[in-house]
């Protein structure tokens, strides 16, 4: 009984190995879809991937710094802006130190956090160590911090 059924497994591995020497060694042609003439199937299909794939715009800078190696891009200037529905937190225990102006016309201003004793930089339109500038005037400043705003008074 043993005998059998070890000859049958075998005929069924061998037909099977044939079959899938026959489908590498015998050459298919492609099929038309149907519906297409002869001429309509000269034209180049696009590829699958080209069909479903997003076409994104990237400024060359972005794909540059992908391979040298630098940190991500800066991000926009729309970015940085606060939302309008943001409402500013009096931040009493942020301390307005002062001033200065760089060489290339870019004006800091200083801040100190009483509660860590740390020197805050902030400058217009560029986080700083995750802090903006977003406005001053006589009486105070505004600097943003993540999607977070704080009123600094000058006083």
């Amino acid at each position: 009984m043993r005998l059998p059924m070890r000859r049958i497994v075998e005929l069924a591995l061998g037909v099977t190995t044939v079959a899938l020497l026959a489908l590498l060694v015998v050459p298919w042609k492609a099929a038309t879809l149907p519906g297409i003439t002869a001429s309509a199937s000269s034209l180049p299909l696009p590829h699958e991937a080209e069909l479903y794939e997003p076409r994104t715009v990237v400024p060359p800078e972005t794909i540059l710094r992908l391979f040298t190696g630098g940190g991500p891009p800066a991000p926009t200037r729309e970015a940085l802006l606060p939302s309008p529905a943001a409402q500013p937190i009096d931040a009493s225990w942020l301390r307005y130190m002062g001033r200065s102006s760089a060489q290339d016309g870019k004006t800091h201003v200083y801040v100190k956090d009483t509660t860590s004793g740390k020197v805050i930089r902030a400058t217009r339109g560029e986080a700083l160590n995750g802090w903006i500038l977003v406005s001053e005037d006589a009486s105070g400043l505004l600097l943003q911090h993540g999607d977070d705003l704080y009123a600094v008074s000058k006083r």
